[in-house]
């Protein structure tokens, strides 16, 4: 492409009309160059009949309209001259702002004349005006993208780019089988040029403007290049190309309700893992220092020394399919037992392992950890693992100091479930936040953002901008506000399942005194106080928080009232205040004495276990299912022997398929009976475990009365903690975000306060909202609060009377009762 700087240094149009532009030497030039190309073009026609036409290379741009125009087969004939006679009318009184275009599609003629007069303003315009003229020797591109910038920058410009870019022959076919085809070679891409598009569409220090690839895009169109995509489907390419091989980014909010976009650091961390240039230099274990040489991070004390060592990577992978975790027993090849608590690597990658000896009794045949000992071995040396060791029968018998110190509780390593036989690594990250002005001017504009670096990689890595990994940015949300999510995302898995066990019992007592604390820093007028309170105790009443925020409002208002009051002087005024109202103030269920609401709340098994786990994994079954799964489950739990199932002993196999997500209490009672031996193949191995695991459980919780307690208790414990585990491996997020899941850690301490739980149901109460309901329909609804009180109220004075029950007679006072042997 050629640039001619000769004839304008700026402007489009060299003059404030097309009228006046006509009179200027530059369109007088241009107009004597086109006749001489169309005269070549004539002459070259009678001496060849190409195929295919070539785009003219004197032209600077070229349009559909203006290659059919230099077409050598084409003939100029009279109605062509004569149309060109109406067009010289028409340019000579047009006015560029008060001109609009119609593609009118009413007639073939017209949208021929339409097309001609695109071909006259292309030439006249492109040909003689700023995109022509950029041919002066020694002009830089940067010079010549600083002009068309600016001359893009006037409105009316833009508007008449915009006319002549986007018109397009309304009756050409759209392009939409550019991108409909892959070449492998280029895969995900489905060629070499969406690919160098792609690539030049994400240069980290050359970026260009959605217009710039709009008008690279058309300009290669008219360049005649097969299969050039359209914009639309461009972006629609890259889309698919992320979707696929992409990082995930999501909106999120912070806890002060600041939006901000964010990289999920576990999708950054993994692309490392996967990428074959990266992955050989990451570093998995702490490095033993070659002549005491650090000059990594895995070299210091960190690592070696202050960081727990279950925060480490917990398992080595021999390479033969053996997998040696932490805290597990393991075989030596001179037939010595080791528990191994520290894995380790030299600088060739050789690893090596800081292990307990294991010493056996043979007096009480018991074996004993000796954990004041580390000894360093070379993993080479390791023949058998846990698993071995229990599938020959050969595990260790412990003595009971070693289980007193908790060794044998933490066999297995509850990292082995977790990694569910693939290898498992812990990947260190360092973070940087600052502050950054959005702007390349001078001019501030500040931003938010935050980095990752991968700590697992060499230094000489990192210092390499390709290693530097954005998260997130905001102009609102502060760093600490943005790092919440960051938290989240890389919080070690392994605590999901290490954490799977109940907190602290709180009491009545301490609850109150946590809500009190808040009431008084309520009396402040500082919300803050409150909240920090709230987030640091996880104490939050919603009943008392009403008075919470009209304290913290008449704080205010009373600051304002009496300028002359101090912010004790507030504060003391509204703390006698609340002395004297408690009653109202406080929840009545935590100053209820004998009751403690935190320990007399029983798990409740119809919402916890049957409107809870087991309405999970029914809708993690059924979703999967299609027609003919349905039909075949259908008929199966139709066929179903019923007896024993209880009181809910007729099976309506058809409705439950139909309605499967709108099942009560009894109809999910059926399915955790009878799923475990009806949809054996119609879920995955995990759903089935589930499935399983919940029917056992459900089994356990309803037994109406136990003989062994100690025996009871462990069984439960095991079910439960069978159910949490399985349920982790198929969604771990649903530990968290599922409260009802969190409950079944309560079940063994509610068992033993209240006895069998099956005592604790609230069926009974469910069943009574039918009753609720009959009195409600029958209402007029003008207060029905008090039509439905009265009603249940004549309900059990009936109820009263009929079962023979006293009343004291007002009248006489005297205590008196339906006598009537019939009634």
């Amino acid at each position: 492409m050629e640039w001619n700087t000769a004839n304008y240094t700026s402007g489009w149009i060299k003059a404030d009309s097309y009228y006046s532009h006509k009179k200027t030497a530059v369109h007088i030039a241009a107009v004597q160059n086109k006749a001489k190309r169309e005269a070549e073009a004539q002459r070259s026609s009678q001496n060849q009949q190409p195929s295919n036409v070539e785009p003219y290379q004197g032209a600077v741009l070229t349009s559909p309209y203006l290659a059919k125009a230099l077409d050598p087969q084409r003939k100029i004939n009279d109605q062509e001259t004569h149309d060109k006679e109406q067009e010289s009318m028409f340019w000579d009184n047009w006015v560029p702002s008060a001109t609009e275009f119609d593609m009118d599609r009413s007639t073939e003629m017209e949208h021929e004349q339409r097309r001609k007069a695109f071909e006259h303003q292309l030439d006249e315009f492109l040909g003689a005006g700023e995109w022509e003229s950029r041919n002066t020797e020694g002009s830089r591109d940067a010079d010549v993208l600083a002009a068309l910038e600016a001359a893009w920058a006037t409105a009316e410009e833009d508007e008449l780019v915009a006319e002549i870019l986007q018109n397009k022959d309304p009756y050409a076919p759209e392009d939409d089988d550019a991108t409909s085809h892959h070449d492998s070679e280029w895969y995900p891409y489905p060629s070499k040029l969406i690919f160098l598009l792609d690539t030049i569409d994400n240069l980290p220090r050359l970026r260009i403007s959605t217009a710039f690839m709009r008008t690279m895009l058309w300009m290669l169109k008219e360049l005649g290049i097969r299969n050039v995509p359209s914009y639309d489907s461009f972006k629609k390419i890259q889309k698919e190309v992320r979707q696929n091989a992409g990082i995930t980014t999501s909106q999120r909010q912070s806890p002060k309700g600041n939006l901000f976009s964010f990289n999920n650091p576990c999708d950054l961390i993994a692309k490392d893992w996967a990428n074959p240039d990266v992955c050989d230099h990451i570093r998995r274990y702490p490095v033993i220092p070659s002549n005491g040489c650090i000059s990594e991070i895995w070299h210091a004390q960190k690592w070696h020394s202050d960081l727990d060592r279950h925060v480490l990577s917990p398992m080595y992978d021999d390479k033969k399919g053996r997998h040696y975790f932490i805290d597990e027993p393991a075989m030596l090849d001179n037939g010595c037992m080791v528990i191994p608590v520290r894995w380790l690597e030299d600088e060739e990658g050789v690893g090596w392992c800081e292990v307990w000896e294991v010493k056996d009794d043979s007096t009480t045949r018991t074996s004993t950890i000796v954990d004041d000992v580390v000894s360093l071995i070379e993993v080479k040396n390791l023949r058998k693992n846990m698993l071995d060791l229990q599938d020959e029968g050969i595990l260790p018998v412990w003595c009971e100091k070693t289980i007193k110190q908790g060794h044998v509780g933490r066999m297995p390593n509850p990292n082995r479930a977790l990694a569910e036989g693939d290898p498992i690594y812990v990947n260190f990250v360092d973070i940087f936040g600052d502050d950054v002005s959005g702007n390349r001017s001078k001019s501030w504009n500040k931003h938010w953002n935050m980095y990752m670096a991968h700590r697992n990689l060499p230094r000489k890595l990192l210092n390499h901008q390709f290693h530097i990994h954005f998260i997130s940015t905001s102009t609102v949300a502060t760093i600490p506000e943005q790092f919440i999510d960051v938290k989240e995302a890389i919080l070690y898995p392994d605590q999901i399942l290490l954490d799977i066990q109940p907190g602290r019992h709180r009491s009545s007592s301490e609850t109150l005194g946590r809500v009190k604390e808040q009431v008084y820093a309520a009396c402040t007028g500082v919300a803050a106080t409150v909240e920090k309170l709230q987030a640091t105790t996880g104490v939050k009443d919603a009943y008392t928080q009403h008075w919470v925020d009209n304290l913290i409002a008449r704080a205010r208002d009373l600051k304002k009232a009496n300028p002359q009051w101090t912010s004790t002087d507030v504060q003391n005024h509204l703390k006698s205040w609340v002395d004297d109202n408690e009653a109202i103030i406080f929840n009545p269920f935590l100053t209820l004495e004998g009751f403690d609401a935190a320990q007399d709340t029983p798990v409740e098994i119809l919402h916890t276990i049957l409107l809870g786990v087991v309405k999970y994994v029914w809708h993690g079954s059924f979703t999967t299912w299609n027609a003919a799964h349905k039909a075949l489950y259908s008929s199966r739990l139709q066929a179903t022997n019923s007896f024993g199932l209880g009181e809910n002993r007729v099976i309506r196999a058809k409705y439950i398929t139909q309605y499967a997500n709108s099942l009560i209490g009894r109809q999910l009672k059926i399915l955790a009976q009878v799923n475990t031996f009806h949809v054996y193949d119609l879920v995955s191995e995990n759903q089935f475990l589930l499935t399983k695991a919940i029917g056992e459980l459900s089994a356990l919780l309803w037994y109406p009365e136990i003989r062994n307690m100690d025996q009871y208790l462990a069984d439960v414990s095991t079910a439960a903690a069978n159910v949490l585990d399985i349920a982790a491996l198929i969604d771990p997020s649903k530990i968290v975000a599922k409260i009802k899941y969190h409950l079944l850690t309560h079940l063994v301490q509610d068992i033993k306060r209240f006895g069998p739980l099956v005592g604790m149901a609230s069926e009974v109460y469910e069943a009574f909202n039918g009753i609720f309901r009959y009195c409600s329909i029958f209402s007029n609804h003008l207060a029905p609060s008090r039509d439905i009180a009265v009603q249940l109220a004549d309900q059990e004075c009936i109820k009263h009377i009929l079962c023979g029950g006293w009343w004291k007679n007002k009248a006489t006072e005297d205590w008196v009762h339906q006598e009537n042997d019939q009634v």
